[in-house]
């Protein structure tokens, strides 16, 4: 029916009578809804009640209150139900009765063993999820070939990182760790291992310790984990006993809450998960008293989209009424977060405009819903050219306005994030890496500068890999995941310095290569940075002048002979080798006389 008021057409459905309209700043609106409805115009059901028939009345969901969730159902009728818990109303469990928390505890994903399972996470929001598909495994790995890829060295009881001496070692490939006291020395991980680590928990973090020597027994925090103002830690063994020396021992711990898992103290299945949703610090205890500890093949087992070895353990949400994503980590239209400040783990509640929808942050309603003729819509949102009285959300990282430009029918964002491009802002600019709408991870990150030590061409295109971040195309003569190490026969004193050539004496030196301060290995008899000074005496200095000619010279011939047949020149070839053995001799011997 339609209702006439001073000039003004107020529409209600004429089976959702109501009994009164009223006027208020916001406009026309019904007072006392009929047949379980409410709102403004009196357009949804009450909470508990769905519409089964368009233009009825609302019926009550009728939901067990033991099994369900709680009150509200879907446009059938369905119930959100307790974990494992099952039937439209949520009345039935397979293996029991209901239990205040559903039934049974039952495992929905299979590990990438198939013996272990693991529970979802939705940031509270629901405990039913099912596999996702899609993921391959994608182990997050640092083998130090290159260098110490990003990892730091910090003294606990709260000392600065430059308290503490550690040191990448080529030859080992591994990181060097020296305690020159009692205060445990950790190593810290570096951006790639820190985050949102949801795909990685369930999972393995390993690595290898060696220890030169042993005074001290492990402690109750060898490896420690925070996030979400939680902190869980482990030990590397039993708390009475040596830890092992001179020998290398591989270390596993699974990412989870399970007892068997080491962590302390115990967390519940939701603690542990939103520590790894925003971990903060990922730290090694690598030093037990005075001495030295070598840390190598730290990895942590993840997952990303794309094909490779499939990721079984990966989840998806099943989301109650309110809430979408793929974690229902974000509100649906017409519903707003009751605490903004909580971020994806607010719950999410009709946002009360006359229009039905509104900003899903700030709960502020749409200006074109609420004043007719107003065609504005809220930062982040543009206006549906299918249905002008709605706003929709821009495809764009949050917060970023859009523009649906003349025409096209695509909405193009207006202002990119620092760091990133293109049309949704989807990709990072040269130079920087991350996923700013969550196409690769399912999760947002926002685009940061590569850390390639100052050592890439920002301008150059391919220069560092824009997901990862790893360094593609280093310059100054370097190399490395982080363009941190040089090329060989260059050395540097600083990761962020230029690599400078060795220029070691060819005649003096043992190898090209110098150490980190530029200084070369001498053979016995000479000295200097790049072993350019002889010992000799200086009647010795007129031979090796001599001898540097001679052998100039049967270079040369050998180089230019050209003539002859091939047995004269086979000949010719054998004698000056002859004699050029002679000449290495005699300089043998004039080195040792010295």
């Amino acid at each position: 029916m339609s209702l006439w008021w001073y000039g003004l057409d107020l529409v209600v459905d004429d089976t959702l009578r109501t009994t009164k309209v009223s006027w208020d700043a916001w406009g026309l609106h019904c007072i006392n809804c009929q047949g379980n409805t409410t709102g403004r115009h009196c357009e949804r059901c009450k909470d508990g009640f769905y519409q089964q028939v368009a233009g009825l009345g609302c019926s009550a969901c009728g939901c067990d209150p033991v099994g369900a969730i709680n009150s509200t159902c879907d446009s059938r009728g369905r119930c959100y139900c307790k974990e494992a818990v099952s039937g439209e109303k949520c009345t039935r469990c397979s293996d029991g009765p209901i239990g205040p928390n559903g039934c049974r505890q039952r495992r929905q994903l299979r590990g990438d063993s198939g013996s272990s399972a693991l529970p979802c996470f939705c940031f509270g929001h629901s405990s039913r999820c099912s596999a996702q598909s899609g993921y391959s495994i994608h182990p997050i790995s640092s083998t130090f070939t290159d260098g110490p890829d990003g990892w730091k060295a910090t003294v606990d009881n709260d000392m600065g990182p430059n308290d503490a001496l550690f040191r990448w070692s080529p030859r080992h490939q591994d990181l060097e760790v020296i305690s020159t006291n009692s205060l445990p020395v950790y190593l810290n991980a570096p951006a790639p291992y820190l985050g949102n680590q949801l795909l990685s928990y369930g999972q393995n973090f390993s690595f290898s310790l060696r220890l030169d020597h042993s005074v001290r027994q492990p402690s109750q925090s060898d490896v420690v984990l925070e996030g979400s103002g939680l902190r869980v830690a482990a030990s590397l063994g039993a708390l009475r006993s040596a830890a092992p020396c001179r020998q290398k021992v591989n270390y596993s711990f699974r990412l989870d809450e399970q007892p068997s898992s080491g962590w302390r103290p115990q967390l519940s299945t939701f603690q542990f998960q939103m520590l790894l949703q925003n971990l903060t610090t990922l730290k090694i205890r690598a030093t037990f008293g005075q001495g030295r500890g070598y840390v190598d093949n730290v990895q942590m087992v993840s997952a990303q989209r794309g094909e490779g070895r499939v990721a079984h353990w990966v989840w998806t949400c099943r989301c109650p009424l309110g809430y979408e994503g793929d974690l229902c980590n974000s509100c649906s239209a017409g519903f707003k977060r009751t605490n903004p400040a909580e971020g994806a783990f607010s719950s999410c509640e009709p946002c009360g405009c006359r229009g039905g929808s509104c900003d899903p942050h700030t709960g502020d309603c749409y200006a074109a819903d609420e004043t007719p003729g107003e065609q504005t819509c809220p930062r982040g949102f543009y206006r549906n050219r299918w249905d002008p009285d709605t706003c929709l959300k821009c495809p764009c990282p949050d917060g970023v306005s859009c523009t649906v430009k003349d025409g096209s029918v695509q909405p193009h964002c207006d202002q990119c994030p620092p760091g990133s491009t293109g049309p949704r802002c989807d990709v990072c600019q040269e130079g920087f890496y991350g996923d700013p709408v969550g196409a690769v991870s399912g999760v947002q990150r926002a685009c940061r500068p590569c850390e390639c030590n100052g050592h890439i061409s920002i301008s150059a295109p391919g220069s560092c890999d824009g997901r990862t971040g790893e360094c593609l195309k280093c310059v100054n003569n370097t190399r490395g995941r982080s363009c941190q190490a040089c090329l060989p026969d260059f050395y540097h004193s600083r990761a962020s310095d230029a690599c400078r050539s060795c220029d070691c004496d060819l005649q003096g030196s043992q190898s090209t290569q110098c150490d980190d301060l530029g200084r070369c290995r001498c053979k016995p008899g000479f000295q200097g940075n790049k072993c350019q000074t002889s010992n000799c005496p200086a009647c010795f200095s007129s031979i090796k002048m001599k001898m540097k000619e001679y052998a100039t010279k049967l270079e040369e011939i050998l180089f230019l002979d050209g003539g002859g047949d091939q047995q004269s020149r086979a000949e010719m070839e054998a004698g000056l080798r002859n004699i050029k053995h002679l000449l290495d001799s005699l300089q043998h011997d004039t080195e040792e006389l010295t």
